[in-house]
């Protein structure tokens, strides 16, 4: 089911709502919670694969809104973007940690933190403009995002990687 694929994908890349948008409190709902419980739980277990399982999600995701506007308006929906924005401001700070330990390459560290943010402003950036002009079908989704919103998060992201650099 491809909306399955995409919500799996969205929980390993942190960005899937824990609720569904149109009912909290419904059998989808539990449905996420309980996958990306699931999945919490998974990458706790096995972090080295956890990693590399964040990285391809992530890709593949990347990949997907880039040539689809359909997987873009889908992604709309569910996208979380408090909880994708603390998993990058979390990876800034996990990076720092690891720059502290002998075994951790600095670049090795500096590549992983560029690929979530890059990853991270990628998947913002196509999901918000790639939406429906106004007039154009379904354009609600694209009238729930104000303004502001996307700017702000925008900010905190940077203020993060500043924070991060210093």
């Amino acid at each position: 089911n491809g909306i399955a694929c995409m919500h799996y994908l969205m929980t390993a890349t942190n960005c899937l709502r824990n609720a569904s948008p149109d009912d909290p409190d419904s059998s989808a709902s539990v449905t996420r919670r309980n996958m990306i419980a699931g999945m919490k739980e998974m990458f706790a277990k096995f972090p080295e694969e956890a990693r590399l399982v964040e990285h391809f999600s992530r890709a593949i995701l990347c990949e997907s809104v880039s040539i689809s506007g359909t997987v873009c308006q889908g992604m709309f929906q569910d996208f979380d973007l408090n909880d994708i924005l603390e998993a990058t401001v979390t990876s800034f700070d996990a990076a720092y940690d690891k720059v502290d330990v002998a075994d951790e390459e600095p670049d090795v560290v500096a590549a992983e933190v560029l690929n979530n943010l890059v990853g991270m402003l990628h998947l913002l950036l196509c999901i918000v403009f790639r939406q429906k002009n106004p007039g154009q079908g379904d354009s609600e989704a694209a009238e729930a995002i104000p303004p502001d919103y996307v700017s702000k998060a925008l900010i905190h992201v940077f203020e993060a990687l500043y924070r991060y650099l210093r």
